[in-house]
Formats: structure tokens, sequence, C-alpha cells
């Protein structure tokens, strides 16, 4: 099962890689959805966190955003959760944007899909800024099943990021350059991106429920200046690589339980980082500079 696991992280990791190589190509509107910190905090509960990021060079202010998360029935064992069964947790939300219009959630068992909407903010006045390598938390969500999750099961969530009938597709409608009427971000690879920060297990054997890796390692601040502390809740060895948008590494570095790195020579944007040690655990994600 760990075997399995590393396989589909770093598969994921390498989508990742492979997505922002091609940077190049991104519109200069463009923002990048992502899903991570997941948890389970109870037999029939997963919790995570959904972000977005203005990664582009345009000034950027988020009329709505929508999110299609799928998920693999695998981890139903039996149930069958209502369609409000998938939940915001109040509270949750970034204060930066306080100007959304409230949120919609819905799960779809026939689809097994996750979905967030909501009406956009037709005044610009109040639609939020999205500052430039920002990640801002949209907010964190919470789906219910109606028995236990199967044991020792993957989420498998993904994000949906191509238009289809029948599904939510992620994308965001947005105010450019000061324009009073928004514009739809939904072409993936030009002006959308995503990606699936969770490697958990649900219901594992251990009695634990769930090992986030968010709980394994850590990193901070993030956003973060002239330094980036990292730390581990063990004393095993571990190793960092940290990458820009190219998935050039620029920095590898071993550390037991924590580190402290200087980031002065980094420029200000987007890095991906990588963490693992020798029992294979791997966390990886974005940070930003700012």
């Amino acid at each position: 099962m760990k075997t399995t696991l590393l396989k589909k992280t770093c598969k994921a990791w390498l989508i990742i890689a492979f997505s922002l190589s091609c940077f190049t190509g991104f519109s200069a509107s463009h923002v990048t959805f992502s899903l991570e910190n997941c948890s389970n905090p109870t037999p029939n509960t997963v919790e995570y966190d959904l972000y977005i990021v203005n990664d582009g060079t345009a000034a950027l202010k988020l009329a709505s955003v929508s999110y299609g998360v799928l998920y693999s029935s695998a981890i139903l064992n039996g149930g069958t959760p209502a369609s409000n069964a998938y939940t915001f947790i109040a509270g949750t939300r970034d204060p930066a944007l306080t100007g959304l219009n409230s949120y919609t959630e819905t799960q779809t068992l026939a689809s097994n899909q996750l979905r967030v909407t909501m009406v956009p903010q037709l005044d610009t006045g109040i639609a939020p800024i999205l500052p430039i390598s920002v990640p801002l938390r949209v907010g964190r969500f919470t789906f219910t099943n109606t028995t236990s999750w199967t044991t020792n099961s993957d989420p498998g969530f993904t994000l949906k990021m191509v238009p289809q009938a029948g599904f939510t597709q992620c994308s965001a409608n947005v105010y450019i350059d000061g324009d009073t009427i928004p514009t739809s971000l939904h072409e993936e690879g030009i002006t959308i991106g995503g990606f699936v920060n969770c490697s958990i297990l649900l219901n594992h054997p251990t009695g634990i429920q769930g090992i986030s890796n968010t709980e394994i390692i850590n990193l901070y601040p993030n956003p973060f200046s002239s330094e980036l502390n990292i730390r581990a809740n063990d004393y095993q060895l571990s190793e960092i690589s940290i990458y820009d948008i190219t998935s050039r590494k620029l920095l590898q570095q071993t550390f037991t339980n924590s580190l402290l790195l200087s980031t002065e020579q980094f420029a200000k944007g987007i890095y991906m980082y990588e963490v693992k040690n020798k029992n294979t655990r791997i966390k990886k994600g974005m940070i930003v500079k700012q």
C-alpha cells in the first residue's frame, strides 16, 4: 500500500512539474487552483482547503470562482451521501476574499463530484483584488459520508479542469486591469492551471484518522521573504528540494527535524517544493517569495 501511495504521489508531482514547464505559454491573465491540507477528522468525514492564486502578470479582481472536485467512489463503503453532504466551514475564507458572494456547495453522487459555485460579484468596488503570487484560501470544506469511509482508502481527489456536460469545471470570472465587465478564465494551460496536494488514507488501520502530509512536514511563513522554516514531526533525516516555475531545481538540502533556510537569493515569485525522508513520505506544494 505504501508503494502504491508513493507512486500516486510521484505521478501527481510529475504532472505538476510538466504543467509548470509550460509556464511560458501562460496568458497574462492566469490563475491556479489547488486542493491542499487534507484531513480525516472522523471516520465518515474528510476535509480540505481550496486555494486560488493570481500567477499571471495582470491586475485582477475576482468576481466569482467555481471548483469541481472529483473523488473515488471506492471510499464510500456502501454509503449514499446526499447533495448537502458537502459543506463550507464558516470562518475559513481568507479575509481578503470577503467581497465574494456566498458559496453554494453540492455533492453529486452519480458523478462522484463535489461542487463549489457562486453568483458573480458585479460591483467592481467590492470585488476582491487577487494580488499577484499570493495564494488565497477560498475556504475549508467538509465531505460527510452516511457511513464510515472504506478502511485505508485513497479519496483520489482531482480537480475538473476541462469542460464536460454534467460537471462543474474549475474557473474564475475576473475583472482585468480595471475592466468593468468580468472575463471568464477557463482554458487549461492558457488562463488556468490546477493541482492537488493531498496524500491521505481514510480510516487508516493504525487508528489514526488519516495521516495528512501537512501534519508531518510544515513550511512557514508562506508567503516568505528572507527566510523559510521547515519543520518535521519526527527526527528522521529528511531532504527538501525547491524548484522554480520551469521545474529547474534551485536548492536541495538535508535536515533532521527542522531547518532554517536563507532565501534572499530567490527572486519574488512562485516556487514548488518537495520534501521526503527515508520512509518515502513525501510532501509537495507551492510557496511564494514576496
